[in-house]
């Protein structure tokens, strides 16, 4: 398995469960798709593009930084059935993901800024990133909100440490 390839499979469904419109959370969302998956390969022989998924599915899931006790049985399942070991698994997780350098471009890519309404009464997108940019390179210490009415996001800094919250999706991002 080529590493970039993986890279480009695990970034694509990152981006896909970001993106999504339903309200469910990221952990939700993956635990279910992998026991969809564990199910439709307990069914059929599985071809390796289908082990490749499932393997950038798991992860995906540790680089939001979900614990990977709470669905212990489930990913340890997956892994035996695509033939991995956790060891494997762990060589393929970018430790970077959930630590981001606070400037526009990545800023951007965080923040999914949407609404069901055609109302302006929202900040627009680009006026949310320089507002969190601002907070961020002063040390504004507190929490600031920002949202639509589909779309939450958190801002919490404190003296020691600056996190970015998508309180829909449930992810935290530590900011530099």
């Amino acid at each position: 398995m080529e590493r970039e390839q993986m890279r480009s499979i695990v970034e694509n469904y990152k981006k896909m469960q970001l993106y999504s419109i339903d309200y469910k959370s990221v952990e939700f969302s993956i635990v279910d798709d992998l026991a969809h998956d564990l199910d439709e390969a307990s069914e059929n022989i599985i071809c390796e593009e289908i082990k490749r998924n499932m393997i950038a599915k798991v992860v995906a899931y540790m680089e939001f930084g979900l614990c990977y006790e709470n669905n212990k049985v489930l990913l340890d399942k997956i892994m035996k059935v695509c033939d991995v070991s956790k060891k494997n698994i762990n060589e393929l997780v970018d430790k970077e993901a959930r630590y981001v350098k606070t400037t526009k471009a990545n800023i951007q890519k965080i923040i999914i800024w949407k609404s069901q309404t055609k109302n302006n009464s929202y900040m627009n997108k680009g006026v949310v990133i320089e507002d969190i940019i601002s907070h961020v390179k002063n040390n504004h210490v507190g929490r600031y909100i920002y949202s639509t009415d589909i779309c939450k996001y958190e801002l919490i800094i404190e003296f020691d440490i600056v996190i970015l919250r998508n309180i829909i999706k449930d992810i935290e991002y530590y900011l530099l």
